[in-house]
């Protein structure tokens, strides 16, 4: 008996320390990149999305994107996409605490 308890403890401990392990190496969390990008080309002024990277656990997932709007947008306008981005994200996919959106300039 005590030894099918100490395979039991062994086999959780290695089961924790995988997921650990995940987490701490920024292992990509699947995601719907498809989804993303119909999310934010979505939000007015956005013309293209791309570099879409995940990592976290299922539960608390973080996201980086690039978004390329007009050169000539003020950077006040772009910041206030972004937020909007951020808030699309975060109401339309459970389990996504942080939204990184690099914004760039569109250049034909």
């Amino acid at each position: 008996m005590t030894i099918l308890i100490a395979l039991f403890i062994g086999y959780a401990a290695f089961e924790i320390a995988k997921q650990s392990a995940d987490v701490l190496c920024d292992t990509a969390v699947f995601l719907d990149d498809q989804k993303v990008r119909d999310i934010v080309l979505n939000v007015k002024g956005v013309r293209a999305c791309h570099k879409i990277r995940s990592r976290g656990r299922v539960d608390d997932v973080y996201i980086d994107l690039h978004v390329q709007v007009k050169p000539s947008m003020h950077i006040d306008d772009a910041h206030q996409i972004s937020y909007q981005i951020e808030e699309a994200i975060k109401s339309a996919i459970p389990g996504i605490t942080d939204v990184v959106v690099h914004m760039e300039p569109q250049h034909r």
